[in-house]
């Protein structure tokens, strides 16, 4: 009785996980080219996925997180530079925006070790 709860408290932070990445896609596709506009910026510096950096960061952090059991550790690390830089750089020209890239790398590396230390659901009913 205590094993399947247990596989079941397992199975809803996965779940609960792939929430919050599909949530981050979704983010970087629907509400990210909002965010600047909302901050004071001008319509045409909207963050579109695939065609401005930061908006592409977020959706490829988002699938990295989201295929396979294990992240992909050094496209993990190229994308999270890349939201470090980016913060960087909006701190420089004093962007109001400028926490938001780096709690994304943030977000995404605790989600990418969350996902190695906790053991899959399909690796308990093997065992089990």
């Amino acid at each position: 009785m205590a094993a399947s709860a247990y596989k079941f408290g397992t199975s809803q932070r996965f779940e609960q996980d792939r929430r919050i990445v599909v949530e981050g896609i979704a983010e970087a596709l629907r509400l990210r080219p909002l965010i600047g506009p909302m901050l004071g910026q001008p319509w045409l510096q909207m963050q579109i996925f695939g065609i401005a950096p930061d908006a592409s960061v977020v959706a490829t952090l988002g699938i990295l997180l989201t295929t396979g059991y294990r992240p992909r550790w050094l496209l993990m690390v190229i994308t999270s530079v890349w939201c470090l830089i980016s913060g960087a750089t909006l701190w420089t020209m004093g962007s109001q925006d400028v926490w938001l890239m780096p709690v994304v790398a943030l977000l995404s590396a605790l989600l990418a070790v969350r996902k190695v230390l906790i053991p899959r659901p399909t690796d308990l009913t093997n065992n089990g």
